[in-house]
């Protein structure tokens, strides 16, 4: 699996064009779609996202999903799309069985596919290029976007917006608690890395880390919420109202080989994700060897389907990318 240069190009991307190659799948149409029963006298449900008020008229039963925390999402609420960007499994999924699969491209999706698909709500919350295909998109269906950002949006408030607009909102609810507690937990069995430095980042290219540096992004609030704080030196960038949120990508910087000691050197916890062929040249490196989290063994490296995870976290990746950190975590903890 390969990162894009964005954060919203790994996810949308590796969804639609690069998963299906991991995972068996199918893409033929599924009239029969399994929904949870819902509450029906929640509706008609008013939503408002960053693109505008969403009036959602009766339960869907048509659902169509475009990123991945919409899939993730619905399929944790016990819904089955008729159509959905994304057609095969991330480890940390049921198996999906047969969904319609739509085409997506640098150009958006294929809007002409969901339109054939007769949805009754469109779930795009972590659909990168929402802003350029909403207009046409909601002339199919009501097109439930992103509170306040693609993929930046906070995910217990994505996973509440989800559950609101398919009539599940108790169970939305749960989940959140649920998925709080699997973090809460994680927290109390490290309680010693309380208060200790971390660094995270992606290696799009060979021999440079797009490293994140700003602790509000999704990944540096989970971080933030087991008690790890973001090293000094790359606390520089903060998410704010004045940036474009239809764009992913803020909050991070690149850090080439030459400044990798001087930048996360210090850091006491590491997590890299590495696209295909770029690993090597950072952990064959001898700076990297220099850098405290790898002296010590509290690093963590993985591909990136568990940094996906990590980065762009739901109710159902939070506990799989969760149980991945825990080798890392026990070396910082344990002070090793």
């Amino acid at each position: 699996m390969k990162f894009q240069r964005t954060r919203l190009g790994v996810i949308a991307v590796s969804a639609a064009l690069v998963v299906a190659g991991l995972v068996g799948c199918s893409s033929e149409s599924s009239d029969d779609a399994a929904s949870s029963s819902g509450d029906d006298s929640a509706f008609p449900v008013s939503l408002q996202t960053r693109l505008g008020e969403v009036q959602i008229e009766k339960k869907p039963t048509r659902v169509v999903t475009l990123g991945v925390p919409d899939l993730d999402v619905s399929r944790a609420l016990g819904v089955t799309p008729v159509g959905a960007v994304q057609v095969s499994s991330w480890p940390w999924e049921k198996p999906l069985g047969s969904v319609e699969k739509i085409d997506y491209s640098p150009q958006g999706v294929n809007v002409e596919q969901v339109l054939a698909l007769r949805p009754d709500v469109i779930l795009a919350t972590g659909l990168g290029g929402v802003d350029a295909q909403y207009d046409e998109l909601k002339k199919i269906a009501p097109v439930v976007s992103d509170i306040d950002g693609v993929l930046t949006t906070d995910w217990r408030d994505t996973t509440k917006e989800i559950g609101q607009a398919l009539g599940l909102a108790s169970e939305a609810d749960k989940l959140v608690g649920e998925t709080e507690k699997a973090i809460t937990d994680t927290a109390e069995q490290f309680p010693n890395i309380k208060g200790k430095t971390y660094a995270t980042g992606a290696v799009y290219a060979p021999g440079v880390v797009s490293a994140e540096s700003t602790s509000q992004t999704p990944m540096g609030r989970l971080f933030t919420q087991l008690g790890l704080k973001l090293d000094g030196k790359l606390d520089k960038t903060e998410l704010d109202d004045s940036s474009d949120s239809s764009k992913v990508g803020a909050g991070t910087t690149e850090v080439s080989m030459e400044k990798l000691v001087d930048t996360i050197g210090a850091a006491q916890f590491l997590t890299l994700g590495f696209a295909e062929g770029t690993e090597q040249s950072i952990t064959g490196s001898p700076l990297f060897q220099q850098l405290a989290a790898v002296k010590s063994g509290a690093y963590f490296g993985t591909d990136s389907l568990t940094y996906t995870a990590l980065a762009f976290p739901t109710v159902t990746s939070i506990p799989f990318g969760l149980d991945s950190l825990k080798p890392a975590l026990t070396k910082l903890n344990d002070g090793q």
